[in-house]
């Protein structure tokens, strides 16, 4: 199979392969119309084989019933079956390439031909440096017991059952409210863009009254305590 070069291009008979990062290329295959109608005659014996028309018998249905009855379906599988071959002959003629997905695949009709373009996203080669004498000095980490007794209280919440209660909201009682931030002259906090959300307005949020371990308004947490 002869390849040609041409800068960051290469060329294997139909198929274009573009560079378009150290981590990613296109596949360009286009199929002439030779090629589209040797695909559309496989794909038309598959669906004559197994297509049920009522007056035929099974695996005997004239090409051109096949065709008015299903020509939507054999365009789409004409256009699948050269996509596999887009991808069937790329793999084969990169074998070693590490490839980690194909990001996209683009398919456009021009004129008689098809042309299939594949993206695909690949770990280059490269060689690692010398890292068997490469040392970590060892870090330090201390963990005060307001830190422990704060996650234990985090884990407990997140598998807690919650119950509806009647009366006053007491200190760790979950309410669910709505409020409104303003400033001293009654504008709207919301309407500054400067100051964080949470000190606007908040419509349906859920507060634990009196709660100082997560992100709160102080005057909102406290001021729900007997309510």
């Amino acid at each position: 199979m002869a390849l040609v070069g041409l800068n960051n291009k290469r060329f294997v008979v139909n198929e274009e392969i573009v560079n378009v990062s150290d981590t990613r290329m296109n596949v360009i295959r286009t199929f002439n119309a030779d090629d589209i109608k040797a695909e559309e005659k496989n794909v038309l014996k598959n669906f004559a084989k197994e297509a049920n028309v009522a007056g035929f018998r099974k695996g005997h249905v004239p090409e051109n019933v096949i065709r008015a009855k299903f020509q939507n379906s054999i365009n789409s599988e004409v256009e699948s079956s050269l996509v596999r071959t887009t991808l069937d002959s790329f793999f084969n003629t990169h074998p070693t390439l590490n490839v980690l997905e194909i990001s996209d695949v683009k398919k456009e009709k021009k004129d008689e031909s098809f042309v299939c373009t594949v993206t695909v996203d690949y770990i280059p080669d490269f060689e690692l440096p010398d890292y068997t004498n490469i040392s970590i000095p060892p870090i330090n980490v201390s963990v005060e017991t307001e830190e422990i007794q704060a996650e234990k209280r985090n884990i407990l919440r997140q598998h807690a059952k919650y119950d509806i209660v009647n009366g006053p909201a007491e200190k760790g009682d979950f309410v669910k409210l709505t409020y409104i931030g303003r400033f001293e002259d009654g504008t709207l906090v919301a309407d500054n863009h400067d100051i964080p959300a949470i000190y606007g307005t908040q419509k349906n949020t859920w507060e634990e009254a009196g709660n100082t371990d997560v992100l709160g308004v102080k005057a909102v947490v406290d001021g729900v305590i007997g309510v």
